[in-house]
C-alpha cells in the first residue's frame, strides 16, 4: 500500500461539541456500514404501479372496438401526447382521474382498469 496517505482527518460539526478526529480508515469503515444498512433497507422501498397485463389488452381491445388510434385517444381524452401508447405498453400509469376519464370514454365496451403494485 505505498502511497496512501494516512494522515488523520479532522471534522467538525455545526454544533459547539468536541471535534471528532478519524483517520481515512475510519472513514471508511464508517461508509462501508452505511452501504450494509442501505442493502438491508432495500427491499422496505415502496412498491412501483403499473396496469395489470388484462388491464392493458382491454385497453387495446376497447380503442380498437371503437376504431381509434393511440393519438385519437390522446385528444379525446385530452391527455398529454403518447400517453395511451405508455399505458398500453406498461411503462407508465394512468393516476385516477386518468383511469375514470378512459372508463367514461369507453363505457360502451365497460372497460374496467386495474392497477397492481410489483
Amino acid at each position: 500500500m505505498e502511497g496512501q496517505d494516512w494522515q488523520t482527518v479532522q471534522i467538525r460539526g455545526r454544533g459547539k461539541g468536541p471535534k471528532v478526529l478519524m483517520d481515512k480508515q475510519e472513514i471508511a469503515q464508517k461508509h462501508a456500514g452505511y452501504h450494509m444498512y442501505k442493502l438491508e433497507t432495500e427491499d422496505t422501498k415502496p412498491k412501483k404501479k403499473r396496469l395489470t397485463a388484462e388491464s392493458r389488452q382491454a385497453l387495446v381491445a376497447a380503442r380498437v372496438a371503437i376504431k381509434k388510434t393511440q393519438r385519437e385517444v390522446d385528444t379525446m381524452c385530452s391527455f398529454p401526447p403518447n400517453s395511451v401508447r405508455d399505458f398500453e405498453a406498461g411503462t407508465a400509469v394512468p393516476s385516477g382521474p386518468q383511469i375514470s376519464t378512459l372508463q367514461r370514454q369507453f363505457a360502451a365496451a365497460k372497460l374496467v382498469l386495474k392497477v397492481e403494485q410489483y
